[in-house]
């Protein structure tokens, strides 16, 4: 993971009950059955996770619509109409950062209503990162709409622990962007590039300092560096 999945998961979910709902409806349009609809929908499902599993943009345009309408909400911005997808999702994001991928989800629920149907689950992503490859990683940070003086910034410091515990070097990690939205939900996204990290399991931790207050919130997940 290079995206802050514990920090993102809610938002991602919401993604993907958003991309079911638009590509099932034709699978569940073809019969009353509910639990037909349901088959229909979890086949197509799994055919999705494969699509990010070996990030294939062949196989991901019979599961999405080809509609110029349809609109992706990605904590790294919002993707719109099937080439917007194809392009930020598949080719420069899954395709481009990582040498495999696994979406695994948990607490799948599907909900057939009539000629509609949308899927909602847990996801866990995994990854592998290679040395020299930079990659996005994206902090949320919910600050309740306070208001802080000028000049006053989030502190944000990133670290890479090996197996035991110890950090290593963690390569080159810049600040590429950073928004505060009028919800009080601030995003902050870091460009990480691993250089010289040997290959193997590491946990990317990151650390977040509020200002006013001082209090510091982490969010962590373990990655793997070829």
């Amino acid at each position: 993971m290079v995206t802050g999945p514990t920090m993102i998961k809610r938002t991602w979910t919401t993604l993907i009950a958003i991309v079911s709902a638009s590509f099932l409806l034709s699978a569940c349009g073809r019969g009353s059955d509910v639990d037909q609809g349901k088959r229909d929908v979890q086949q197509v499902f799994e055919t999705y996770l494969e699509t990010v599993k070996m990030a294939d943009v062949t196989l991901a345009s019979q599961v999405w619509s080809q509609s110029q309408d349809v609109s992706a909400v990605t904590p790294l911005g919002r993707l719109t109409g099937w080439e917007g997808v194809r392009d930020g999702l598949y080719i420069n994001f899954l395709q481009k950062a990582f040498t495999e991928r696994s979406l695994r989800p948990d607490n799948l629920a599907i909900t057939v209503s009539g000629n509609t149907a949308w899927a909602v689950f847990d996801w866990t992503f995994a990854a592998k990162l290679v040395n020299g490859q930079p990659q996005h990683v994206l902090v949320l940070a919910f600050d309740g709409g306070r208001r802080y003086d000028p000049g006053a910034s989030f502190e944000i410091k990133p670290r890479l622990l090996d197996s035991q515990g110890q950090p290593v070097a963690v390569g080159r990690v810049t600040l590429a962007q950073a928004l505060a939205d009028n919800n009080g939900l601030r995003r902050y996204v870091l460009t990480f590039t691993p250089n010289g990290v040997p290959a193997g399991p590491y946990t990317f931790r990151v650390s977040l300092r509020e200002p006013s207050a001082g209090l510091i919130s982490e969010a962590y997940q373990t990655v793997r560096v070829e």
